[in-house]
């Protein structure tokens, strides 16, 4: 496990800042629909919500430059924030003023890249702090995702 007091100081008050940027960022994004927009959301609110997606990209590009160890991993995980902020900006800033909106756009694709992006680095995750891995733990995360998605699908 990582301790901050490894790092610098002026890495340790980054690393502080974006966990508390992002804290904020999800609170608000959390407590707005919870005490409710009105009829929709507040315009403007599309930028602060995309650009909320670089904090963890940020804190994971870090990670892939101070740490030598699971390097693929945070790297695949940083380059999905980075699809996924992205694919929102342009959804946000073209797809979204259409009138007729392309089905697949631009947005759909990176959408998807981030999807496959954080896949990987779970398998390199999975690769780099598993020493003893078996096909029945494969199983077994099967017979937990499919329990979550019957859950959510009864929902």
């Amino acid at each position: 496990m990582l301790r901050l007091d490894q790092f610098s100081r002026p890495v340790r008050v980054a690393i502080r800042s974006l966990w508390v940027v992002g804290g904020l960022g999800l609170v608000g994004f959390t407590i707005g629909p919870i005490v409710g927009y009105g009829d929709a959301p507040p315009a403007g609110i599309e930028g602060p919500y995309t650009g909320l997606f670089l904090v963890p990209a940020a804190l994971c590009i870090m990670r892939v430059v101070l740490v030598a160890q699971e390097r693929v991993a945070w790297a695949a995980f940083a380059f999905g924030m980075l699809c996924w902020g992205a694919a929102n900006a342009y959804y946000f800033g073209v797809v979204a003023s259409l009138e007729s909106a392309p089905y697949p756009s631009f947005s759909d694709a990176l959408w998807l890249l981030a999807y496959a992006s954080t896949f990987v680095g779970l398998l390199a995750l999975m690769r780099a702090r598993l020493q003893n891995f078996r096909l029945s733990m494969c199983i077994d995360a099967a017979v937990g995702g499919l329990a979550i998605a019957a859950t959510g699908a009864a929902c």
